[in-house]
């Protein structure tokens, strides 16, 4: 879910609005779902830049 909510943003240029009628969530469970990819993802980014 993660990976999805971040290609449905950047990749899709979906709106928080958007994302979560087509997942079938709320706003606000769309955009904490949103910023938590994110996190992820720089987490993830940074593990990588320092291998």
């Amino acid at each position: 879910m993660p990976d999805e909510i971040l290609m449905l943003h950047y990749w899709d240029d979906l709106t928080i609005e958007q994302i979560a009628t087509t997942t079938g969530a709320t706003v606000n469970a769309a955009s904490v779902r949103l910023s938590r990819a994110r996190k992820r993802f720089r987490e993830a980014f940074a593990k990588f830049e320092e291998s």
